[in-house]
């Protein structure tokens, strides 16, 4: 196949080259329309050619299929679907970040706090997808991207995916030694429990430093995939909670009907892990004292190495258990990429007034995002090493007390019908999730300490959102979801 990068793809400007896979090429590029850039995949053109090219087509277009019925903060979005000289491609939302492969290199355990930080994100990606009776079948660290700006992760290539109804059909084996669920290694018909196997071995793989099944050889991998079990998680990684551990191996059980038999439930039993090693959604929990539950990427793209940054580059009272405290607030708030930002900000900040301006250009000012961040820097201080006037994390001006603002007391009580009840906020909370991603539980309970009546939460969760067609998007949701 010819490694030239072409100068253009229909109205597409290509920049450069993002990877190649089995099937497809995949590009960055500038589309001139919208002023915004995007990644192109196109299909391979030597697999145009002969017998294969019609089942080729037709697994690209299923893939465009797929893509447009997946709308997702954490689905990689399809944008649109056309032919360039004959030969089809997708245009797809650009992420600008890395897959897990390359952020958790194996080798060290990944912190607890953060595996299921992971493992929630792409559950609800999954959980979402089988919704429609999409199963991806190819679940592995280089379709899990770890987007910078949104501190989120994205789930991409459904290319191998089908649709329920067509598990019957002849199979066919698809997917990634390692990852393969053990029916999927016989080439039995599948459905949404394999992907969880998959997400298993990723879990064990980030939680323990290695890989759960591993062989010599392909046929080796296949063998113990179908026939031997996996090492325990905690006599690999002593200091493994067993909460966590149990969820590994239920998940990584060779028969689909001793797995967790939805994404949902799966993600239940790691919300109720006992070892505070994850905050339940909204409630801005913290987890251990000395233990970060945020992201530490690898000391090649990372500003600065190891778990903690040096001391000497940063503001006195962010040392020790208090950079610890401030990199969890923030991930509560930002997502997985909280660690990166506060070390690329603190290595680049030459003083105290220059580490707040930093660490305000993260979100724009005026936003719920901003307005939380400034939060975090301020109840991250330790009460007994309180910084002088030179070294507040804050702005004077810039923290928001907790307690709630205090109504008028002309303001008239809320009728009984109009109560906020737990049912009432998590509706809001799911539709709002469809606009905003994983921050959206901590906005909706702030709001909430606020609001008077279901009106007044309603309107100030729309506030929240700056684009008028996002924010339409989210008070459809939640009259379609309370009328249901």
């Amino acid at each position: 196949m010819d490694d030239q990068v072409p100068a253009s793809l229909g109205r597409f400007q290509i920049e450069g080259l993002l990877g190649k896979g089995a099937m497809g090429v995949v590009y960055k590029a500038h589309d001139p329309h919208i002023e915004r850039t995007v990644a192109i995949k196109l299909i391979r053109a030597d697999l145009l050619d002969g017998d294969s090219r019609e089942r080729y087509l037709a697994r690209f277009r299923n893939e465009a299929r797929v893509a447009g019925r997946c709308v997702h903060p954490n689905i990689i979005g399809l944008y649109d679907f056309a032919f360039h000289e004959g030969n089809p491609y997708l245009v797809l939302e650009y992420v600008d970040g890395m897959d897990l492969g390359r952020a958790f290199p194996r080798g060290t355990p990944v912190a607890e706090g953060t595996v299921v930080q992971i493992a929630l994100q792409v559950l609800d990606a999954l959980g979402y997808a089988h919704g429609f009776g999409i199963i991806h079948r190819d679940v592995k660290p280089a379709n899990i991207l770890l987007a910078a700006a949104a501190g989120q992760l994205k789930v991409t290539d459904f290319g191998i995916s089908r649709f329920e109804f067509d598990s019957t059909q002849s199979a066919v084996l698809i997917g990634t030694p390692s990852y393969m669920s053990p029916e999927q290694c016989r080439g039995a018909s599948l459905d949404q429990r394999c992907d969880l196997f998959s997400l298993g071995c990723i879990l064990y793989e980030l939680a323990c430093g290695q890989r759960a099944f591993a062989g010599a050889s392909f046929a080796e991998t296949l063998y113990r995939l179908t026939h031997e079990p996996h090492q325990p998680p905690q006599t690999v990684n002593p200091d493994l909670s067993q909460g966590l551990a149990d969820v590994i191996d239920r998940a990584l059980a060779k028969r689909p009907e001793d797995r967790f038999q939805t994404a949902t439930d799966m993600a239940a039993a790691l919300r109720q892990l006992d070892e505070g090693v994850v905050p339940a959604p909204g409630n801005g929990a913290a987890g251990p004292a000395d233990e970060p539950t945020t992201l530490i990427l690898p000391s090649d793209l990372s500003p600065l190495s190891g778990s903690r940054p040096a001391t000497g580059s940063m503001p006195k009272s962010l040392s020790g258990a208090s950079f610890n405290t401030l990199e969890r607030q923030l991930a509560s708030h930002m997502g997985p990429m909280a660690g990166y930002h506060l070390r690329r900000v603190l290595r680049e900040a030459q003083s105290t007034e220059e580490f707040h301006r930093l660490m305000g250009e993260l979100a724009p000012e005026g936003t719920p995002q901003h307005a939380l961040i400034r939060e975090a820097l301020q109840s991250a201080r330790a009460p007994d090493d309180a910084p002088a006037a030179e070294e507040q994390l804050t702005e004077p001006e810039a923290a928001e007390p907790e307690k709630a603002e205090p109504k008028s007391v002309t303001e008239p009580a809320a009728p009984a019908t109009e109560e906020i009840t737990d049912e009432f906020a998590a509706a809001v909370t799911r539709a709002l999730l469809h606009v905003m991603g994983p921050i959206a539980p901590r906005l909706v309970t702030r709001a909430r300490v606020r609001a008077a009546n279901r009106d007044e939460l309603k309107a100030r969760c729309a506030e929240m959102i700056e684009n008028p067609a996002e924010r339409a998007e989210f008070l459809a949701l939640l009259d379609r979801s309370l009328l249901t």
